[in-house]
């Protein structure tokens, strides 16, 4: 008399960012999630399983052009849909700028499609998600789940890393990284190199940064040159001449001359500081009328000042570096000397692999720095990426720099 009603159907689709890029991997994992065997079966899978049925089609840039373009198309459309999510500075901003990287290394792709009749959804969601999402770990990639107001990224545990809406449920994310391409041995790279790197990104995951696995090492102890305690004295008190010299000017409103007889007096001739000053530094000096922005560019020298503090030992650790450095602290630290002779007396100067782990952290720092600098994001881990730079002009400079005057340091990355 009356006819059986008519079930409504839910369909859905989902996406698969991963890092594999094989297609045979892909189609073989997804195999065996769903329990069936990988023959002939291409670059798609048709499922059905009672009333759920599912349409899975993966794509690699080694399917050649148009595969490599559709790929292409997939990926910077969710880099860039991310890109726009409005996240809260801190550990929000960090996963962000993780998730642009993840998304950045996506060398496969899997469309999935699927549909369930709507009676008990949450239950047949949470299996089909379930199955999608065990794969990922080996995959290494996200899962994204797209409408109902909201598209969100999953991990390989099923929590979600982050929404378009700035949600997320994790508490810090890191991008899948190969780690034998990180432990494999390299033509030209020593263990001392490899250790030393593996230390650092101990400490930069630790905070939830991301760096690359391929970026490259710093110099080995044997080939670096170096700095003796009597150059790192007289580097430190060359930077306390100009930093000082430009806080006269910009903060007491001294005139060039009052601050140059003042300097001179402090500074300069107490420890024989002209036979250290670069030439930028003694054309500054000299200038009768520097522009506020070369004042403020030699104000930030307290920063390569107080590692050189460091570096003799006279403090005990360089912080992170998401601050300012106690400028009244560190000028209290050298002032405590009156002249050259009694520094080098207190100095402790630290052995070359003290000095050479600290730069290459810096230099896995700034290379963060750059990256996040790069997507119009702010440094990851709260860094203040003008405090960054300047230790890894120091740092660089303290281990050589492959012979470079401090006007010539560089901090490429």
């Amino acid at each position: 008399m009356f006819g059986k009603k008519e079930q409504k159907r839910m369909e859905k689709q989902v996406f698969l960012f991963c890092m594999e890029g094989t297609l045979e991997t892909i189609m073989e994992m997804l195999c065996r999630q769903f329990g069936i065997r990988n023959e002939g079966l291409g670059n798609t899978l048709n499922l059905h399983n009672q009333d759920i049925e599912m349409q899975i089609m993966a794509v690699t840039a080694q399917m050649g052009d148009e595969a490599r373009k559709f790929l292409e198309e997939q990926k910077q459309g969710a880099w860039a849909h991310f890109l726009q999510v409005q996240t809260a500075e801190g550990r929000e901003t960090d996963k962000k700028i993780n998730v642009l990287h993840q998304l950045r290394k996506t060398e496969g792709f899997c469309s999935v499609k699927y549909s369930y009749a709507d009676e008990e959804e949450e239950e047949k969601e949470r299996q089909i998600i379930g199955r999608l999402t065990g794969v990922l770990e080996t995959l290494k990639g996200l899962l994204l789940q797209v409408g109902q107001g909201e598209d969100c990224l999953y991990n390989a545990e099923g929590i979600l890393v982050l929404s378009d809406q700035g949600r997320s449920q994790v508490d810090t994310f890191i991008p899948y990284m190969n780690r034998a391409l990180i432990e494999a041995p390299k033509e030209g790279i020593s263990k001392e190199q490899m250790e030393r790197r593996a230390k650092s990104r101990v400490i930069v995951e630790q905070k939830g940064i991301y760096v690359t696995e391929w970026y490259p090492y710093i110099e080995r102890l044997s080939d670096a040159k170096i700095r003796t305690g009597e150059e790192i004295a007289g580097r430190m008190m060359a930077l306390l001449s100009v930093a000082l010299y430009s806080e006269c000017l910009l903060d007491e409103g001294m005139s060039t001359e009052e601050a140059g007889a003042f300097v001179k007096e402090k500074v300069l001739e107490p420890f024989g500081v002209n036979a250290f000053l670069s030439p930028a530094e003694k054309a500054y000096l000299d200038n009768p009328k520097p522009e506020e922005k070369e004042m403020a560019a030699f104000s930030w020298q307290y920063e390569n000042l107080y590692v050189m503090e460091w570096a003799l030992g006279l403090v005990e650790e360089l912080d992170f570096p998401d601050h300012i450095c106690d400028v009244p602290l560190v000028v209290r630290t050298v002032r405590q000397f009156d002249n050259m002779k009694e520094l080098l007396e207190a100095a402790k100067p630290r052995s070359g692999a003290e000095l050479l782990d600290a730069c290459d952290l810096i230099f896995c720092l700034d290379w963060a720095c750059v990256d996040a600098r790069i997507y119009g994001l702010s440094a990851p881990a709260g860094m203040d990426g003008g405090v960054v730079m300047e230790r890894h002009k120091s740092l660089n400079w303290l281990v050589g720099s492959e012979g470079a005057d401090w006007d010539d340091v560089e901090t490429n990355t």
